[in-house]
């Protein structure tokens, strides 16, 4: 039930050739769950111009860490939707649980 942020910040992975990126190191458990998600995700705007904000999607993971990374995608993305469905950037999403 424990969320651990690492934040990763810089040019999107493969593109820009030669590029250097930063590297962080965490150790992962099994049936921890990993999330990625591109400031899309975080910054989606309501239509009264509100940010979703981490912390909404981190209530979301929270309620949610249990199930399937399948069934959490789908449930992040509804809420996203609910919020606002107009999109101005790109939501990238990624879970995965350590098997």
């Amino acid at each position: 039930g424990e969320i651990i942020n690492l934040r990763v910040e810089g040019v999107p992975l493969g593109l820009l050739p030669d590029r250097d990126y930063e590297e962080t190191r965490f150790e992962a458990q099994p049936g921890d769950l990993i999330v990625l998600f591109s400031d899309g995700v975080s910054d989606h705007l309501s239509g009264d111009g509100e940010e979703y904000g981490s912390a909404r999607l981190s209530k979301i993971l929270q309620r949610d860490c249990a199930l399937d990374p399948r069934e959490l995608v789908k449930n992040i993305f509804e809420d996203l939707d609910a919020f606002n469905t107009v999109r101005f950037d790109d939501q990238t999403l990624i879970v995965m649980r350590v098997k």
